[in-house]
């Protein structure tokens, strides 16, 4: 089962997909983080 080419693909592709969605939502808080910033200021 360790050598199923499927899953491994699966593995890989979840570990990427979540990779992005992480730089996005970082990227989303930066963003956002900035226009507080310059709303309290």
């Amino acid at each position: 089962m360790e050598d199923d080419p499927f899953s491994h693909l699966v593995k890989n592709l979840s570990a990427s997909t979540f990779h992005v969605m992480l730089g996005k939502l970082e990227k989303f808080i930066r963003d956002t983080g900035g226009d507080l910033a310059l709303r309290l200021s």
